[in-house]
């Protein structure tokens, strides 16, 4: 399915509840599970294309939700929804990346060449 104008909308509003700290009856973040339906697949990709393995991209699936959830009180209203959250992804992706090489831990044959 198209990004479309409406998907953008609902992840700004997303994105601004989840900088508000509002939460819902049930003690879950207004915005996360949003944020997770409108954008999970393409930080996934994201993280995999940067990592080239599938379990080093879910980690970062999750850490960089954890990072929007965290950091998501510096998003500015108009500013490209959708971009903020793949700048995010991609720092952390290559935050991981580096951290894998400077411990020698293994790391995707992609993300040895992007460094």
């Amino acid at each position: 399915m198209a990004w479309s104008r409406s998907d953008d909308k609902r992840l700004e509003q997303a994105l601004l509840a989840l900088g508000r700290g509002e939460r819902r009856d049930d003690g879950e973040p207004v915005g996360l599970a949003e944020l997770y339906e409108l954008m999970g697949r393409a930080i996934f990709t994201t993280a995999y294309v940067i990592t080239g393995h599938r379990e080093d991209a879910e980690d970062i699936l999750q850490d960089t939700l954890v990072e929007i959830y965290q950091d998501a009180r510096f998003y500015r209203p108009r500013t490209n929804p959708r971009a903020w959250v793949l700048t995010v992804t991609r720092h952390t992706a290559l935050d991981a990346v580096r951290a894998c090489f400077i411990h020698g831990l293994a790391c995707g044959d992609v993300a040895q060449d992007l460094l």
